[in-house]
């Protein structure tokens, strides 16, 4: 083979080299024209094996020696499917089209390489490791070892002879560019698939950012915004420009003392990666809610930059205010309950504020009147009793209810006369007061410690005590009141339920007497 031939193979296989540049290009126009990578691959690859069938080598009239077998021989090893067929079908019409008598010869050139791509294909895919550098060399041998059998005795004698001045460099040059073609073939499919998966990743990163149902931002060092979620700009009631010019600081509610919590213990702890906390935020019409805030360092472009995400805890909390109320209130008054008197009045009991007082105030007859006409118009007169008392009481300590109709008030630093005047002020509220013809009674007793020495249960045991005599004097009339409207109630609800009641009576007593 003479310099000038040799220069066409090689510049034959420089134009297959430098023409799959045209397929990573392709990447792009594929995703811009939302086309299918199989159909426009089959296209692209179809007009470079025309492109290379251009340029051949003519050692005789119509024998046509090119990259075209290099090609086919590729695509159906790497590509296989439709991208393959296409491209076979676009070359050997070709061919046909260019005519001679080596057309024949060429259309089997063609369809042995492809064949044998995908023989290739299928033993690489059960046996060996695919792709591999070895394989590319391995085929690019045999596609041209049979290439040149089918020229030396599948064609005339001319073609033969004329052949035969380019078999040693064939066999040397067409390999070790299948070698090359391969490996940039896989180098860019590679790159393309990492590089749409990465796109992929962005895209759905992006959509679980638009569309989360939590508030997410990215700020900068200082604590300025980058960017915003929807979610993040309605909870703030911003549009994501005006978010911009702001500093993260410019959300807390101003009545917090620690503005900027879980950002500031981020920057000053330089091996932290994330801090939470729960605080009040403020919207943009000046409005507070309490939100679970998370700041994470993340590194990106070399830089640090900060995620936070923000939740609405808002009914959380109302829910554990309601719990932690419920928990030391009674729901019937809204007093405080045995619970937080339990849990508080030690923090009385300290020196300075004695004398400290304990009043015990019981309603009379509470069990009877609940039997009688229900719970709830024994819950009426609980809050009625509390309704009359509270203004007297307005300054205690303490005023909670201690069980289902005693309370007890507390009193610091206030002497004997003070409570006496108390004691009696109650008791003459109480004095005309009636539900439904009830009369409205209670007992009162009080006990007070001086000293420091006393223990506080005994003051409130003797408190409990002095009450139990002044119940035995006001029980017994409030409690034949009592049950004499009970009695008037059942006649005016049915006489029969009177005068049964009366006999049953009369009959109790005459056992009692004989008894």
């Amino acid at each position: 083979m003479d310099a000038s031939n040799l220069h066409l193979l090689l510049d034959n296989a420089a134009l297959l080299i430098a023409s799959t540049i045209f397929y990573q290009v392709s990447t792009y126009i594929k995703e811009t024209y939302d086309q299918s990578s199989e159909v426009f691959d089959a296209f692209l690859f179809g007009v470079i094996g025309i492109l290379i069938m251009s340029f051949p080598l003519v050692p005789s009239p119509g024998l046509y020696i090119d990259t075209r077998s290099i090609l086919v021989g590729l695509i159906a090893y790497i590509f296989g499917g439709k991208t393959s067929y296409f491209l076979m079908i676009s070359l050997i019409l070709y061919r046909i089209i260019l005519g001679g008598d080596g057309s024949f010869i060429g259309v089997v050139i063609i369809l042995s390489s492809g064949l044998l791509g995908y023989l290739f294909r299928f033993i690489d895919t059960k046996f060996f490791r695919l792709y591999s550098a070895l394989n590319f060399y391995l085929l690019g041998i045999v596609i041209h070892v049979i290439m040149t059998f089918c020229i030396m005795y599948m064609s005339n004698t001319d073609y033969a002879v004329a052949f035969t001045s380019s078999v040693i460099p064939l066999l040397v040059i067409f390999p070790i560019t299948t070698v090359v073609v391969g490996k940039l073939f896989i180098i860019q499919r590679e790159q393309i698939k990492q590089l749409q998966l990465t796109r992929f990743a962005e895209k759905r990163f992006r959509s679980l950012f638009e569309q989360a149902q939590i508030g997410i931002c990215y700020l900068d060092t200082n604590g300025f915004f980058i960017n915003t979620n929807d979610y993040f700009n309605q909870m703030f009631q911003y549009t994501s420009e005006e978010l911009k010019p702001l500093n993260i600081s410019d959300l807390n509610d101003k009545t917090e003392s620690n503005q900027n919590y879980a950002l500031t213990q981020l920057l000053d702890d330089q091996n932290a990666i994330d801090h939470t906390v729960e605080k009040p935020l403020i919207r943009k019409d000046g409005t507070s809610f309490w939100a679970n805030v998370s700041v994470s360092r993340i590194r990106f472009n070399q830089e640090d930059i900060y995620m936070s995400t923000v939740i609405d805890i808002s009914e959380r909390k109302k829910a554990e205010e309601m719990m932690h109320y419920l928990n030391y209130h009674d729901q019937t008054t809204g007093l405080y309950n045995r619970h937080y008197y339990e849990m508080s009045v030690n923090k009385y009991d300290v020196e300075e504020n004695y004398p400290l007082t304990l009043i015990k105030i019981d309603i009379n007859g509470m069990k009877l009147i609940n039997d009688a006409f229900g719970y709830e118009m024994g819950d009426t007169l609980v809050k009625r009793v509390v309704s009359l008392i509270k203004p007297i009481v307005y300054n205690s300590d303490m005023f909670c209810r201690f069980g289902g109709s005693d309370f007890i008030i507390l009193y610091t630093k206030v002497q004997k006369p003070y409570i006496d005047i108390i004691m009696a002020q109650i008791n003459h509220m109480m004095t005309n007061e009636t539900i439904q013809n009830i009369k409205v009674s209670v007992s009162s007793a009080y006990a007070m410690k001086n000293k420091s020495d006393e223990d506080l249960n005994s003051v409130l045991k003797k408190a409990e005590m002095r009450l139990s005599r002044e119940k035995l004097i006001d029980t017994s009339s409030m409690l034949s009141r009592t049950i004499e409207i009970i009695i008037n109630y059942l006649y005016e609800k049915n006489s029969r339920e009177m005068e049964h009641s009366k006999r049953v009576s009369y009959w109790c007593e005459k056992i009692a007497q004989r008894m």
